[in-house]
């Protein structure tokens, strides 16, 4: 299996948090990650769903209702 250095998606939170897994398989620790196309309501759901894997930064990006997460994969 391939991993990657840097992961980017902007898509909707309910394909974002079925492609967790998925997305933690294909990283190594410290791969960079950066989520978009999610909606404040969302943030707190997809943070909880990533940090099984990543560790996510404390703040989210935001404009106007669209947000974006970042962070990075553990060791």
């Amino acid at each position: 299996a391939q991993t990657a250095d840097v992961i980017v998606a902007n898509i909707l939170a309910g394909p974002l948090a079925m492609l967790a897994p998925a997305l933690a398989a294909h990283s190594r620790p410290g791969t960079q990650i950066a989520l978009s196309g999610i909606i404040r309501p969302q943030v707190d759901e997809l943070r909880e769903v990533y940090g099984q894997w990543f560790v996510m930064d404390g703040l989210a990006v935001k404009e106007e209702d669209w947000c974006r997460l970042s962070g990075h994969r553990a060791p």
